[in-house]
C-alpha cells in the first residue's frame, strides 16, 4: 500500500537488500490491482520468490503463491497457519511500552485509534497496549477507542475529533500507525487543543515526516533493515538456479501442450532417443551433439563420449518411430 509512507520506505530497503543478492525486483501495489498481475506472473512461473507486505489470512496471492509452489516470506506481517517465512517486529512489546511509557508519564485519560484485526501488526499493536494497561490496573474504556476503517491522514483526523467531544476527553492517545497519528494531530489542532500540552499523541512505525518539525511524532520504530535482511536471507535459501529451470521448463511444456490442442493435434508420449537402448535394430542410428569432423578422443584413441550431450552413447529407437508412425496413420495430427 503505497499511499503509506512507510511502504515506500519499506521498498527502498528490500530493493537494496535484493540488489546486493543480485536480484531483480518487480513491485506490484495491492491497492491499486496489483495481486491480478502478480497472480498472472505466478501462474506462468515468472517469479523465483514472492515477498509480500500486506498479506491477511484471506489474501489469494499467499494461497496463489503457495499453489504455484513459489518461495514466500511474509515481511511486516504474520498470518496463523501459512506455510511460509514470516518476518515481523514484536508488534505485541511495542504496543506494550507505549501504553506503560504514557503510564509512567502521568497520563490519566489514555484513548486509542485502531483499526480492524485484518492486519496482523495493528491487531498485535491493540493487543500489547491493552494487555499493557490491564496490568497496570487502567484497562482502556470502551468510550476511549476509535476505530477506522482505512489507515489516512482524513482518517485519523476524524477519529481523534469524536474522541475530543467526550464528556472527558483524553490527555493522551496511541494511534496505531503514523498516518493517523499525524491527522490526528491537526484534527487536534483544528479544535483549538494544543499539542502536547493538551494532548500527548503516539504513533507507531517511524516514517519520515514523523520527525518534521511540524509534528515532532512521539513514535515506536520499526526495525526495517533488519526484518528485510531476515526476509531476503529466508528467500534466498529457498530459491535455486535448478528450481527456476524447474518452473522455466514446466511453463514452456504448458504452452507447447496448449498451443497443440488448441490446434487438434494428440500428445504421443513414447521414447525416440534413448542411451540404453535393447533392440539391436536400433543402434543403426546414431544420436548425438558431437562435431562429426573433429571427435574428441580418449588416450586410447576411441570418441570420448563424456563430451556428448548425452554423455553415452545413445540412439534414434525404432519402435518409438513406428510408435508415432503409427499414430500418424490413425490420427494424422499427432505431435
Amino acid at each position: 500500500r503505497l499511499s503509506n509512507p512507510l511502504y515506500p520506505a519499506l521498498l527502498q530497503v528490500i530493493g537494496a537488500a535484493l540488489a546486493r543478492s543480485k536480484l531483480r525486483m518487480v513491485v506490484w501495489d495491492s491497492e491499486h490491482g496489483g495481486e491480478q498481475p502478480a497472480s498472472i506472473a505466478l501462474r506462468q512461473g515468472i517469479v523465483d520468490g514472492v515477498l509480500l507486505t500486506t498479506a491477511k489470512a484471506d489474501s489469494p496471492l499467499l494461497r496463489e503463491a503457495a499453489d504455484a509452489r513459489v518461495p514466500v516470506v511474509l515481511v511486516n506481517r504474520t498470518v496463523d497457519g501459512a506455510a511460509c517465512d514470516q518476518v515481523s517486529s514484536d508488534n505485541v512489546a511495542g504496543g506494550a511500552s507505549v501504553a506503560r511509557y504514557l503510564i509512567a508519564c502521568g497520563r490519566r485519560r489514555i484513548a486509542m485509534i485502531g483499526g480492524h484485526g485484518e492486519a496482523s501488526t495493528i491487531r498485535d499493536r491493540e493487543r500489547g497496549f491493552r494487555q499493557a494497561l490491564e496490568a497496570s490496573g487502567r484497562p482502556l474504556d470502551y468510550a476511549n477507542y476509535a476505530q477506522v476503517d482505512t489507515f489516512s491522514h482524513e482518517t485519523g483526523r476524524a477519529a481523534v475529533q469524536r474522541l475530543l467531544e467526550l464528556a472527558h476527553a483524553p490527555d493522551a492517545v496511541f494511534c496505531t500507525n503514523d498516518v493517523i497519528a499525524l491527522g490526528a494531530i491537526d484534527g487536534a489542532r483544528a479544535r483549538g487543543v494544543r499539542i502536547p500540552e493538551d494532548l500527548w499523541v503516539v504513533g507507531y512505525d517511524d516514517i519520515e515526516m514523523a520527525s518534521w518539525g511540524a509534528y515532532d511524532l512521539t513514535t515506536v520504530r520499526q526495525p526495517l533493515d533488519e526484518m528485510v535482511g531476515l526476509a531476503v536471507g529466508h528467500l534466498r535459501s529457498r530459491t535455486n538456479t535448478f528450481g527456476a529451470v524447474a518452473r522455466v521448463r514446466h511453463t514452456l511444456a504448458m504452452a507447447i501442450h496448449r498451443y497443440f490442442d488448441e490446434h487438434g493435434f494428440a500428445w504421443i508420449h513414447t521414447p525416440i532417443i534413448t542411451a540404453s537402448d535393447a533392440e539391436g535394430a536400433g543402434e543403426l542410428f546414431r544420436v548425438s551433439t558431437l562435431d562429426l569432423a573433429n571427435l574428441p578422443r580418449t588416450p586410447d584413441g576411441s570418441i570420448d563420449y563424456a563430451q556428448d550431450f548425452f554423455a553415452k552413447p545413445a540412439f534414434l529407437t525404432v519402435s518409438g518411430q513406428l510408435n508415432v508412425e503409427g499414430y500418424c496413420l490413425a490420427l494424422s495430427k499427432v505431435y
